[in-house]
């Protein structure tokens, strides 16, 4: 199990389904910045059963193996989102406003708030004591 630290930060209306980009067969759809009413671009194509079905199978067949990794490997693959999430940058942070009409402050809180939790799990993985095991 490998987990990419890059990130393109240009939005291409495509969903990732096993490591894949994939533009949905579905209708396109598009965000709407709720201050205008305008369709944001790009347009995403919908997902429909099949493209649910391969991400379900995707799933189905990576579970196995990241059962199998360690502790220290489940910390890192946790770092490695938060750190995508970040590089993600004001990209994340501007789309995230245009489509919610949330404040920049709050969505950059946010953001903040998602990387450090996953940043807090990665430690709790690492420090052990959540599988319950005592030395009497």
């Amino acid at each position: 199990m490998t987990a990419s630290t890059t990130q393109s930060t240009t939005l291409t209306g495509r969903m990732i389904i096993a490591g894949v980009p994939v533009f949905g067969a579905g209708a396109q759809i598009h965000g709407i910045d709720p201050s205008t009413g305008r369709d944001l671009e790009p347009a995403y194509g919908h997902g429909d059963n099949n493209d649910v079905e391969k991400a379900c199978v995707a799933a189905a067949d990576a579970f196995a193996d990241y059962r199998a990794t360690s502790s220290e490997t489940r910390a890192q693959f946790l770092e490695t989102i938060a750190d995508n999430i970040a590089a993600l940058g004001d990209t994340l942070i501007e789309r995230t406003v245009a489509e919610s009409g949330l404040p920049l402050a709050r969505i950059t809180g946010e953001v903040g708030r998602t990387t450090g939790q996953l940043r807090l799990f990665a430690s709790v993985l690492r420090e052990g004591s959540w599988n319950g095991a005592r030395i009497d």
